[in-house]
């Protein structure tokens, strides 16, 4: 049976070969604010175009109102979105083909 040893002393782990199934290594993490941002523009434009739009009571055409609606509403929501999206940020994974590794384990 061959074994692989992780970390050093007193944290080693003892690990049979056969008992590994997958394999993933990191690839780093991916960052969520662009994404975010262009979420929270979206959302911010559309209800500040919705909001000012349906309240519109002076000579504005309604689509100069939407207009002006959306861009009070989508610098706030960009800024929130940025916000939300940077806290999301995500770890990528690729599984590793334990058949390349057999040759490379050191033994022990």
């Amino acid at each position: 049976m061959d074994f692989i040893k992780t970390g050093d002393q007193p944290h080693a782990s003892v690990i049979c070969l056969s008992s590994i199934t997958r394999l993933d290594v990191s690839r780093g993490k991916k960052s969520r604010v662009l994404a975010g941002a262009a979420i929270g523009f979206a959302v911010g434009a559309g209800i500040g175009a919705f909001l000012i739009k349906g309240n519109s009571e002076n000579d504005l055409a309604d689509r100069d109102a939407a207009l002006i609606g959306a861009g009070i509403l989508a610098i706030p929501g960009t800024i929130v979105g940025a916000i939300i999206g940077g806290d999301k940020s995500g770890e990528k994974w690729e599984k590793v083909n334990l058949d390349t590794l057999v040759g490379d384990v050191p033994r022990h």
